[in-house]
């Protein structure tokens, strides 16, 4: 090798000699360094299109998958439910009929029927249901549930299971959708479709709680209060005695009060129509505010306050006045009528009502205008 001088700078041809003296050219160097880098640039190109080639025919596959299950779902549920299994350990003596009129069940259905015995003031909490609710009364101790679970395959059976809790130390009976996302991984994954019905015959005394129904709530009869809260879909009752509280309901709502005994009524959050209807004389006040609709009334003394009220806030006078309804951020007009004679309450819950007589009082105006 060449060495510079130990006083001297090397020259430049010496420097040149230095870098090639391992008998490789720089320009060789670099264009090694070039097809190198180009090699790998194409593997990488090539291993990527490999990879969302791979993806796309995977995609494909799930898309004409998933398209097969959706044709074969409604073709069968146009041709009406393909099966019907009853649930081990049945009550045979529970004999509600629960016909799909509505065409609510997906094709395959599962029955579940039970019995049970209630104390009088018993508590009825139904939550968590993707379906409508019905209640039927009955003179008596004794309750029969029917639950009606249905998916598009048999399998898919396997989750969005229905708990039912008899817990006669608590005076209580708990019909509920059980969570399927046991871990926090599973919450991840999508579930099946799955839909329920809950008909059930409860004793007249009694007190009902339902909370996240996905669907419309029906009872013929409760002695005993009524609480509803996070409920999408209507709320009708045929004849009601006790206290009523309705929270976030996105649904009309008909409730007739068989007596009015001065028990607490109480409505926030609804967005839809509020019917209050009262078989015998009232004497209530009545306080609205921040609603978005109408308040009228044909009930003998119903007197408007109008130098209480202001855009959205009312509040009136029924009678000698006395305990207060209460309905407050409501979407909808507020109606306060005499309830009509009824030849059945069965009747009412299939929204087959008498029209009402008598002159309406209208008590407001609606504050978007």
């Amino acid at each position: 090798m060449m060495a510079c001088s130990t006083y001297n700078w090397c020259t430049k041809s010496q420097a040149a000699a230095v870098s090639i003296d391992d008998g490789r050219r720089p320009m060789e160097t670099v264009k090694e360094g070039d097809r190198f880098m180009k090699t790998i640039k194409s593997l990488l190109l090539v291993a990527g299109v490999a990879l969302l080639l791979a993806g796309g025919l995977a995609g494909c596959r799930r898309s004409e998958s998933a398209a097969a299950r959706s044709e074969g779902a409604v073709t069968a549920a146009a041709a009406g439910p393909a099966e019907t299994i009853q649930s081990e350990g049945n009550d045979a003596t529970v004999t509600i009929q629960v016909p799909d009129t509505e065409g609510y069940d997906l094709p395959v259905r599962e029955e579940i029927r039970r019995k049970f015995v209630l104390k009088p003031q018993s508590t009825f909490r139904v939550y968590a249901i993707n379906g409508p609710v019905r209640v039927e009364s009955v003179d008596g101790d004794t309750a029969e549930l029917v639950v009606i679970r249905s998916a598009n395959r048999k399998e898919d059976l396997q989750y969005n299971r229905i708990a039912i809790r008899h817990e006669p130390e608590e005076s209580r009976l708990r019909v509920y959708r059980e969570d399927d996302h046991k871990t926090i991984f599973s919450a991840f994954k999508k579930m099946p479709e799955g839909r329920q019905r809950v008909v059930v015959r409860l004793p007249k005394k009694i007190d009902f709680i339902g909370r996240g129904v996905n669907g419309g709530i029906d009872l013929e009869t409760v002695e005993g209060s009524l609480d509803v809260r996070g409920v999408n879909g209507h709320l009708r009752v045929a004849s009601q005695t006790g206290p009523v509280k309705v929270n976030g309901q996105n649904g009309q709502i008909d409730i007739t009060f068989a007596r009015f005994t001065g028990s607490p009524i109480e409505m926030n959050g609804i967005n839809g129509k509020i019917t209050l209807r009262f078989a015998d004389e009232v004497d209530a006040t009545v306080v609205a505010h921040g609603n978005n609709g109408e308040v009228s009334s044909d009930l003998p003394g119903f007197q408007m306050k109008s130098d209480e009220a202001g855009p959205g806030d009312y509040k009136a006078q029924i009678g000698a006045g006395g305990a207060e309804i209460e309905l407050h951020g409501i979407n909808g007009d507020i109606h306060l009528l005499k309830a009509a004679p009824q030849t059945s309450v069965k009747g009412v819950l299939n929204g087959s009502r008498a029209e009402e007589s008598g002159q309406k009082v209208t008590a407001g105006r609606r504050v978007s205008e």
